[in-house]
Parts: structure tokens; C-alpha cells; sequence
């Protein structure tokens, strides 16, 4: 039963190929009908494709669409730039004011501990011109 149905199917694409083919024109006529209508339109086709000259005013539209382009860029983009420096300047000065938008927890004072400072800073350990020049001092320097 199953051939029956595939050889029904073939005999109807047969027949819907057979109508289709009186109806279709031949390839040299749509191609000559082509280039016919082409060269009225001022495009130039060979066997091979478009004429070179059609690729030559593709490429200066696009090259003239390219240079308006770099030309709009350069009038609308800002002509100083912003440097590191300010940047870290402005996040700073929002960070320092709370009224600005910075937010501030209730518990940072929490964390302000005395002696806090001290962790901050380097030690100084001086100039020891007892280590340096031993003449200048009569006792023996021991480390």
C-alpha cells in the first residue's frame, strides 16, 4: 500500500512538472531581456556579472558615505577629552559630600577607632649619625 501512494505522488509531481515546463521561458531569452533592460538603466552586464564600471561608482558612493561619516564623527564628538585625573577628581568630590547623592551608612563612625590614624602613616626612623660615624661618639654602638 505504501508504493501504491509514493508512485500516485511521483505521477502527480510529473504532471505538475510537465505544465510548469510549457510555461517557463528559455535562459537565453530572460538573459538578453536582461541586459537589454540593464543598459537602459545605465548598468553595464556581462557573462560574468556587473561591469567594472558599476563596481567603480559602488565603490566612490561608499567611499563618499565613509568620508561624510569620519566628517560628522569629528564635528560631533567633544575635541578635549577627559583625563584620569578628573575622573578620579569628580568621584572624590561625590563620594566626600553626602548631600550630592553619596550614600553614608549610620554605623561608619563604628569603624573610626582611636589610633586609627596610625595606621595610615609610615614610620620615620631618622638619621642616626652615631651609626654612621662612630668617631663622633666615645661609646661602642651595639645593634
Amino acid at each position: 500500500m505504501h508504493n501504491d501512494e509514493d508512485n500516485d505522488l511521483r505521477g502527480l509531481f510529473g504532471t505538475l512538472r510537465e505544465t510548469e515546463k510549457d510555461g517557463t521561458p528559455a535562459f537565453g531569452a530572460l538573459w538578453s531581456r536582461a541586459q537589454k533592460e540593464a543598459a537602459g538603466a545605465g548598468v553595464y552586464m556581462s557573462a560574468t556579472g556587473m561591469h567594472r564600471g558599476v563596481l567603480v561608482r559602488r565603490l566612490a558612493w561608499g567611499g563618499s558615505l565613509l568620508a561624510a561619516a569620519a566628517a560628522a564623527a569629528l564635528i560631533l564628538l567633544p575635541t578635549r577629552g577627559t583625563s584620569d585625573a578628573e575622573f578620579i577628581q569628580v568621584v572624590q568630590s561625590f563620594s566626600a559630600n553626602p548631600s550630592s547623592g553619596a550614600w553614608r551608612s549610620p554605623t561608619d563612625g563604628l569603624l573610626d577607632v582611636p589610633g586609627s590614624e596610625v595606621l595610615n602613616t609610615i614610620p620615620s626612623l631618622g638619621s642616626r649619625k652615631w651609626i654612621l660615624e662612630p668617631s663622633t661618639n666615645r661609646r661602642r654602638n651595639e645593634l
